[in-house]
């Protein structure tokens, strides 16, 4: 009983190696036999081939290839929208800065080392003290300048109402505030550095514009008084000085408060901790990559079954041709006999 179960076995491996029952084996030895008195060859050949590729699709080969290739088009789309989806997360996840700044604080964590203004040192504290006197000036004085600047230009709506002129002139200082806190959105030292240098360089550039229109417009005690020129409106030198009086005056405000800033800094250290919301995206992204990963393992896996069930198909075609093509062949030999 044991040979006969060995020899059973193997014959239905023989016989559903490529997918197929021995009953449509039969059938296309059948089909092929028919067309041994086709006149055509090769249309006889084409007919034997689209006869054992339908006979294939039949077998539950033919069954699986078409599941996997509806399966292959969902893992296509879902492939898609995945790597889709995994662009958007690594994009927020590079635009997330790693590290953000905060104020250093002790082991303890009790409380954020700051030292006070009395515990620093005397040179520190004098010329804190002085750069704050410097910056109230400079922001009255420009705020001063806009406003007497608006008030004599005698327009009836800043002489009806003042607090229009004075609320205007508030614009000099705000823009000293705008200017220094600009510096604040660079990510790295070396770029604050740079861009304190760019506002001190301006300072002095608008400071040399100044003294030089400045000089032009008032000669001076010794000169002469021109009786002529008086009640006259102001040439084009004197608007000169007034606008680049205006912009030294944001632009040295906005340099004392860089100076100011740097001093208390000193006594403020900073210290850099993980962002809270650099780690959500790389969570987000690490559980989506690895999501990722086996639905490309997947698809590359169906696609491999499908590539491999097609070969399977094609051989099967072929082994149907030959054996046809040797049956016509010993069939026309006997004719011709």
């Amino acid at each position: 009983m044991k040979p006969k179960a060995s020899s059973t076995q193997a014959k239905l491996i023989t016989l559903t190696g490529s997918g197929l029952e021995s009953k449509q084996k039969n059938t296309i030895e059948s089909f092929s036999q028919k067309l041994m008195f086709h006149p055509n060859q090769e249309e006889a050949a084409t007919m034997v081939a689209e006869q054992a590729g339908w006979h294939f699709d039949q077998s539950e080969d033919g069954k699986q290839l078409a599941e996997n290739k509806l399966l292959q088009s969902e893992l296509d789309s879902e492939f898609k929208s995945a790597n889709k989806r995994r662009n958007t997360l690594e994009d927020k996840l590079n635009g997330t800065k790693q590290y953000i700044k905060c104020i250093a604080a002790p082991e303890d964590g009790e409380a954020p080392i700051k030292a006070s203004f009395w515990r620093w040192s005397g040179r520190d504290q004098a010329s804190m003290v002085m750069l704050c006197l410097c910056l109230l000036a400079a922001m009255v004085m420009g705020a001063t300048n806009v406003y007497s600047n608006l008030m004599s230009s005698g327009q009836p709506v800043f002489l009806d109402n003042p607090w229009m002129a004075i609320s205007i002139s508030m614009l000099v200082p705000a823009g000293s505030c705008a200017i220094k806190f600009i510096a604040n959105f660079f990510e790295f030292n070396l770029s604050k550095k740079r861009y304190a240098l760019i506002v001190y360089s301006s300072v002095a550039i608008t400071l040399l514009l100044w003294t030089i229109f400045f000089a032009q417009e008032f000669t001076g005690v010794t000169s002469e008084i021109d009786w002529d020129a008086l009640g006259e409106e102001s040439s084009d030198k004197g608007a000169w000085l007034v606008w680049v009086q205006i912009v030294a005056e944001i632009l040295v405000a906005a340099a004392l408060f860089l100076a100011a800033e740097d001093i208390s800094l000193k006594y403020s250290p900073e210290s850099y901790r993980e962002n809270p919301e650099y780690i959500n995206a790389l969570d987000a992204f690490k559980k989506h990559q690895s999501q990722h990963s086996a639905l490309r393992e997947q698809r590359g896996q169906n696609h491999a079954s499908i590539i491999g069930l097609e070969a399977r198909r094609q051989a099967y075609i072929n082994d149907c041709l030959a054996e046809f093509m040797a049956r016509r062949t010993r069939f026309n030999s006997f004719n011709q006999l």
